[in-house]
C-alpha cells in the first residue's frame, strides 16, 4: 500500500480579511495626508523672506551646512517638500488652500535659490 497525502485547502478568512483592511483605512489615511500637507504649507508660509537665515529656515535645513553640502541639501529638501504639498501628488484641497500652496512652492523655490547662492532668475551669482 502506497500512503496518500491530502493538502488542507487555504483558509478563506484570510482572503476576506486581506481585501476589507484597506478600503476601511484609506479615508482616515487620506485625511491624514491632506492635514499633513496643511500643515507643511503652514509652516512654509509662517517663515519671514526678509529675516537672517530664512531660505534655511523654509527648507528646514540645519545651519551648519556650507558651500557644495548646503546647495546639495537645498535642492534635495526642495524636491522633498514640493512633492509633499504639490498639487500632482495629492486630493485636491479647498481652492483657499490651492493658493496657499502655490504660494508656498513659490517661496520653496525662492529658498532654494537663496541658500544655493542663486538670483532670482535663476542665473548663478
Amino acid at each position: 500500500t502506497t500512503p496518500t497525502t491530502t493538502t488542507p485547502p487555504p483558509p478563506t478568512t484570510t482572503t476576506t480579511t486581506t481585501t476589507t483592511a484597506p478600503t476601511t483605512a484609506t479615508p482616515r489615511s487620506k485625511r491624514q495626508h491632506v492635514d499633513a500637507v496643511l500643515l507643511d504649507i503652514a509652516k512654509i508660509l509662517r517663515v519671514r523672506e526678509p529675516s537672517p537665515g530664512w531660505g534655511r529656515a523654509v527648507l528646514q535645513l540645519p545651519a551648519n551646512l556650507t558651500g557644495p553640502q548646503a546647495v546639495q541639501a537645498a535642492a534635495s529638501a526642495f524636491r522633498q517638500l514640493a512633492r509633499r504639498i504639490h498639487p500632482d501628488g495629492r486630493e485636491a484641497l479647498r481652492e483657499e488652500d490651492e493658493l496657499r500652496c502655490h504660494e508656498a512652492i513659490a517661496k520653496l523655490q525662492r529658498a532654494r535659490l537663496q541658500v544655493q547662492g542663486r538670483k532670482k532668475n535663476g542665473g548663478r551669482s
